[in-house]
């Protein structure tokens, strides 16, 4: 684990949110001390995404931790399309689900990433104030 690589881990832990490579870039070069080139943060993300640390999201281009790299699941983020909170959740059930659908197709399933677009408690709650 290369020191840009351990910041960017660090930097995506803290942050509890999806951050894009641009976002983590600051903070990386902050707590090296110096200068770092972006293409960087992107080689230390590709890194850290076939370790199974970190999950992609593609539809935002960002990146959350992976909280359960040992076994086979399902990565769903509940995206609310207000505030643009995203929930994680991880389902075992859905990527069994999914593995049998596409194991007649001869498709062998190795993970599963859903954007699930929405709004949240918080959101629904104040359309529904007087």
């Amino acid at each position: 684990m290369t020191d840009i690589r351990r910041h960017v881990l660090q930097a995506v832990w803290r942050a509890q949110k999806p951050l894009g490579a641009y976002e983590i870039w600051p903070s990386v070069q902050r707590s090296l001390g110096r200068s770092v080139r972006v293409l960087a943060i992107y080689r230390a993300l590709a890194f850290l995404m076939r370790q199974q640390l970190i999950t992609k999201i593609g539809n935002r281009n960002a990146f959350v931790m992976c909280t359960h790299p040992s076994h086979a699941h399902a990565d769903l983020f509940f995206t609310c399309t207000q505030c643009n909170t995203v929930i994680a959740w991880k389902s075992s059930l859905l990527h069994r689900v999914l593995s049998e659908d596409a194991f007649p197709l001869g498709f062998a399933l190795r993970g599963t990433v859903l954007e699930v677009k929405g709004t949240c408690v918080r959101c629904n709650a104040t359309k529904y104030e007087p």
